[in-house]
């Protein structure tokens, strides 16, 4: 729907970070957006998952995702790559209260790899469609905390959701392998391949569960499950360019236009730099009633030249929260949708 379009939708680049705490459980809290995008003709998909704003939630067992009908999964063969995660952690075995970066991996595995045994005991025991794994270093020290991720088709009533659901198993509450340095989890960002978005545009909702450890530190507790909720709008979205050189200036013009409408309003990213690489930002300017923008600048050597947009996010909040399940739904979001142009060469 066009009012999701114009509250926005943006592609969040996130953090995970992990704590160990040893004060009583907090409740849960988390926030879960998915969002969408379009770079040089090719999709994306993005999941912002965070069990809250800081180091006290509740440790998290589990998390399950449900990919909504129009969304497909398509996981390659064992050892290929399924997507990247990013963001930060708190390593117990490091510091109780310190914000570790990490970036990893993720792997398409086995569903029955042995490797997995320890954090999916308890957590997902039934059969997978297919499995991947999450590789995910701690900068400070370079462990690496494992824990994997299982496509189930859903059955039953959970079927109104999806024909899958992704089950998250961060494992028990330990500093063993594979989580030696006691990850616990409070926000992750995971681009993912596989995932591909449905042809027929329109507004899609992503439900996903939050299942804490209980007291014993391994087992779940079902009983403090939460619910959060996703809607995301997939639609045709172009972001152009254009060059013209002016002398030593260049005038960069370009349109935003989402399902075939031209998008007024929206910040254009626009940036630069010599050799094609990282980008530098330039200007931002902002498109017009008819979706389009401009841009000069001095142009004393060759440059590249991208323009990006972001549409939307927004948080709904638990008010925006219908529960679909029998747990609490404790917050909602309007996932986003990002956009870049081609790249330009001016010499």
């Amino acid at each position: 729907m066009k009012h999701l379009i114009r509250a926005g939708l943006a592609l969040t680049a996130c953090a995970t970070a992990l704590v160990f705490s040893s004060s009583a459980l907090a409740v849960l809290s988390p926030t879960f957006s998915v969002g969408v995008g379009t770079q040089s003709g090719a999709k994306s998909l993005s999941i912002d998952a965070r069990a809250g704003k800081g180091p006290d939630n509740d440790w998290v067992g589990r998390m399950t995702v449900y990919v909504p009908s129009g969304f497909k999964v398509n996981s390659p063969a064992n050892g290929a790559s399924v997507g990247t995660i990013v963001g930060q952690s708190v390593a117990t075995q490091i510091s109780d209260t310190s914000f570790v970066r990490f970036k990893g991996t993720v792997t398409a595995i086995a569903v029955n790899d042995p490797t997995m045994a320890a954090p999916a005991q308890g957590c997902d025991t039934g059969t997978h469609a297919a499995a991947w794994m999450v590789n995910a270093p701690n900068e400070s020290n370079g462990n690496v905390w494992k824990f994997p991720v299982y496509v189930d088709q859903t059955t039953g009533s959970e079927t109104q959701f999806g024909q899958y659901k992704l089950v998250f198993c961060f494992g028990p509450r330990t500093d063993l392998e594979p989580n030696a340095d006691g990850n616990k989890l409070v926000s992750m960002t995971l681009n993912l391949t596989p995932i591909v978005q449905p042809t027929k545009a329109g507004d899609y909702k992503w439900h996903s569960l939050w299942t804490p450890l209980a007291a014993d530190l391994k087992s779940l507790n079902d009983g403090g499950t939460v619910e959060t909720q996703s809607t995301v709008h997939v639609a045709n979205t172009v972001l152009t360019i254009a060059a013209a050189k002016h002398g030593k200036q260049v005038v960069l013009t370009g349109k935003l236009i989402v399902g075939g409408e031209p998008m007024g309003g929206v910040k254009v990213a626009v940036k630069h730099r010599p050799a094609i690489g990282r980008l530098i930002t330039l200007a931002v300017p902002k498109t017009s009633g008819n979706g389009s923008w401009t841009v000069r600048s001095a142009l004393k050597k060759a440059q590249w030249f991208q323009a990006g947009a972001t549409i939307g996010k927004q948080d709904l909040g638990a008010s925006g929260c219908a529960a679909a399940f029998s747990y609490p739904c404790v917050n909602a979001t309007i996932g986003g949708t990002s956009v870049f142009s081609r790249l330009v060469h001016v010499r």
